[in-house]
């Protein structure tokens, strides 16, 4: 799991800025596959971005998105969109070089 939190200034570099971070992760999830995750929040608002590695699992994910959804937004979360898809999220150029620090350890 990883968490990045962005710069503390507005567009203009000249006052505070509302929070804004990003965490993603992945988990296997037994017969469902593996799941990644990517959640954002910024300016009051998160989205949210699914990806099934399996094509019956982000089947069914869609099937469900709107129970997810309204999950959401009961919890006075202000979702600004949820993605489903299938596949793997694409690689960072950031992620690909922390993978390859933690191999020379």
């Amino acid at each position: 799991m990883t968490r990045e939190d962005e710069a503390e200034s507005d567009e203009n570099g000249t006052g505070p800025r509302s929070p804004s971070w990003t965490i993603r992760f992945a988990a296997e999830a037994g017969m469902l596959g593996m799941i990644h995750t990517v959640i954002t929040y910024a300016d009051a608002q998160i989205a949210v971005q699914l990806w099934a590695e399996q094509r019956e699992t982000a089947a069914l994910f869609n099937r469900n998105a709107s129970q997810l959804q309204e999950a959401l937004q009961a919890s006075d979360l202000r979702l600004e969109a949820l993605t489903i898809a299938e596949g793997r999220p694409a690689e960072r150029p950031s992620d690909v070089a922390v993978l390859q620090r933690e191999r020379r350890l």
